[in-house]
């Protein structure tokens, strides 16, 4: 049951996205695109180019932090919506202390990837505070976050932390000795997180911590009925899911082919990717690599599409906006039809066998 139950959900997945794909294909025809060239363009610059593929790489990892944050949140039934918020807080802080403390590049490093974590960590507290002692519905209050802490950087970057050297508000650009490596044409920053992706994954699936919030997710008052802390869980993944929004921001500071200090509207795109992904993926961790995948591939070969094509690049965020509405539709709806087909086809073979009368 469980193994025929897992089929149809990949099997609605493939159907969703090989649907968002066609019902593209015929929005380019509609618009006197050629289909096969746009889609083949966006492969070639995504995938089959060595800096296409070290930034569709980078892309990929970042969104599955980003959509991890998202997941652990509503995986648990938690409605964390201040990702935004969240990575500036974790990126600002981290800025603040690799500027301002003259410690050594191994203090420093470690000491800012743990202070963005907690500053996003902290900031998804709040909500989840304001939930526990006044009732607040924490979707509304993350969200509400979001829009306090990008008008705060706002006005710390145009004013005490501006760079002096730009036009534009900008926080200060961090030293070398606190920017990491890159190998080749990769980021070592991908490497790291893929790491604590890894570890993420593993434990969800076989903590008992990661076990009560997939619980907590379906039914909250069966994981109470069951023993389950739902009050303390929710903290927690309110927490652990603000933690990953702040790592998020942290390396936007120290990844060698990020922007190394805070600027407007930092990681905004990541954050609403990556609930998305989320979305899309069901909540699912180990789910949210493949949907990272095709959310970057597209992403990344957008431009290539536009510059060889002429296909303006805002078609790939519809083109994901229909992936999106597509997987989750035949989601909700195939398992609901293949149970009623292989309801009939038991009724009728249930209806033979009882109106088959054996020969005396």
């Amino acid at each position: 049951m469980v193994k025929s139950t897992s089929i149809n959900k990949n099997l609605s997945v493939l159907i969703g996205v090989i649907t968002a794909i066609l019902l593209g294909m015929v929005l380019l025809i509609s618009q006197g695109y050629d289909p096969i060239e746009s889609y083949g363009r966006i492969i070639h610059y995504s995938l089959m180019t060595a800096k296409g593929r070290a930034n569709t790489l980078t892309r990929i990892v970042f969104l599955i932090i980003a959509g991890c944050s998202a997941s652990i949140g509503l995986g648990s039934g938690a409605s964390n919506l201040g990702q935004f918020g969240q990575i500036l807080l974790g990126a600002f802080t981290a800025n603040i202390v690799g500027l301002y403390l003259p410690l050594p590049a191994v203090i420093l490093l470690p000491l800012m990837v743990v202070v963005g974590c907690a500053a996003g960590a902290l900031y998804s507290g709040l909500a989840a505070l304001g939930k526990k002692y006044f009732q607040m519905n924490e979707f509304i209050t993350t969200l509400m976050l979001n829009f306090i802490a990008d008008y705060f950087i706002r006005l710390l970057i145009s004013g005490p932390f501006k760079d002096p050297n730009t036009q534009w508000p900008a926080s200060c650009v961090v030293p070398d000795k606190v920017i990491l490596p890159q190998i080749g044409l990769y980021d070592t920053s991908i490497f790291i997180l893929l790491i604590v992706y890894v570890a993420i994954v593993f434990y969800m699936k076989k903590s008992r911590t990661g076990f009560e919030f997939k619980m907590m997710g379906v039914n909250p008052f069966f994981a109470k009925a069951g023993g389950c802390s739902n009050e303390k869980n929710f903290m927690k993944a309110m927490l652990l899911s603000g933690a990953f929004a702040g790592l998020l921001g942290v390396f936007f500071i120290i990844g060698s082919g990020q922007q190394h200090r805070v600027i407007v509207g930092l990681g905004q795109s990541y954050a609403d990717d990556g609930l998305m992904i989320s979305i899309v993926a069901n909540n699912n961790i180990a789910g949210v690599f493949i949907y990272a995948a095709l959310f970057s591939i597209l992403q990344s070969g957008a431009t290539g599409m536009q510059l060889d094509v002429g296909v303006p690049a805002e078609f790939t965020e519809m083109l994901i906006a229909i992936t999106v509405l597509s997987v989750v539709a035949f989601r909700s709806c195939f398992s609901i039809v293949v149970d009623k087909i292989l309801a009939l086809i038991k009724a009728r073979e249930l209806k033979k066998e009882l109106s088959y009368e054996p020969n005396n």
